[in-house]
C-alpha cells in the first residue's frame, strides 16, 4: 500500500511523505506482533526504534514543505531544485 503510493504519488511531497509513514508504521506494528507472537521484548524495542525515525522523518518533510512552499507557493518534488544553497 505504502509503495504504491509513492509510485502513483511521487510529483506530491505530502502524499509521498504519508506513503512513507504508512510503510513504517507498518513495519512497526508487524515487529510488535512477531514480539507479541514469540514472547521476547526485542520486537517492541525495534518498533519504538522504528517510531522514532518516523517521526524524524516526518519533521524533517514538514520542515521541506514550509520552505518549498514559502518559495514556490507549491509543494512537489518538480520544484526541489530551488532549494539549493
Amino acid at each position: 500500500m505504502g509503495f504504491c503510493g509513492i509510485a502513483i504519488n511521487w510529483r506530491y511531497l505530502i502524499r509521498t511523505l504519508l506513503a512513507i509513514e504508512l510503510m513504517l508504521l507498518g513495519i512497526g506494528l508487524l515487529f510488535i506482533l512477531l514480539s507479541v507472537l514469540m514472547g521476547t521484548i526485542t520486537g517492541q524495542c525495534y518498533a519504538f526504534l522504528i517510531l522514532a525515525v518516523a517521526a524524524a522523518e516526518a519533521a524533517i518533510g514538514l520542515g521541506l514543505i514550509v520552505c518549498l512552499y514559502s518559495i514556490n507557493h507549491a509543494a512537489d518534488f518538480t520544484k526541489l531544485k530551488n532549494l539549493r544553497g
